[in-house]
């Protein structure tokens, strides 16, 4: 999904499996993050090379773009923890997914949150069962299916189950979870 977010920016993404941060300090944490999907631009110069996103090296950038998936089994950190996570590395916009509607309940419990870095710091901006816009993406985020998925679109009146999305991104699907998510 990150490649194809990307494609349709006309990027360059790669896949890594986790992302380390630093503290305010310099020390560097072993303790990462690992959101079901980011996108990171530009790509670390190891390219997809890189075993783990390490934000304190060279050329190592926060994700602009994270997307959490809220399971069943991991609920509260999917919908608690990620936000603080994400803000702590830097992350540009966070969509939180709650498909079974399992999260925390001292956030509260939606469907869709997205989350946004701001002069303010890193605050939910929406809340609900869409439509969110997302700049990162220019376009509208859907939750469609009976709220089972998530898809783009251009703009806010636009039917998201229509060829009217971000372009291709039907047409980029790299695998079975992309499938699921879009």
């Amino acid at each position: 999904m990150a490649r194809t977010i990307a494609r349709n920016r006309s990027r360059e993404a790669v896949d890594l499996p986790e992302c380390y941060v630093e503290d305010r300090y310099g020390h560097h944490r072993t303790i990462g993050f690992d959101p079901d999907v980011y996108v990171v631009e530009p790509a670390p110069p190891e390219g997809e090379e890189v075993d783990w996103l390490l934000l304190w090296q060279p050329g190592h950038h926060p994700p602009s773009l994270a997307i959490e998936v809220v399971s069943r089994d991991n609920a509260r950190k999917d919908t608690f923890s990620s936000p603080d996570k994400c803000a702590a590395a830097g992350v540009g916009e966070l969509w939180v997914f709650d498909r079974y509607l399992a999260g925390s309940r001292t956030r509260g419990v939606y469907r869709l949150q997205v989350w946004r870095r701001s002069e303010g710091g890193f605050e939910r901006v929406y809340a609900g069962d869409g439509p969110a816009y997302s700049p990162y993406l220019n376009a509208w985020i859907f939750v469609v299916d009976e709220g089972t998925r998530v898809r783009p679109a251009d703009d806010r009146h636009a039917s998201p189950s229509s060829k009217k999305r971000c372009a291709g991104a039907a047409a980029n699907r790299r695998d079975a979870r992309d499938e699921r998510l879009f």
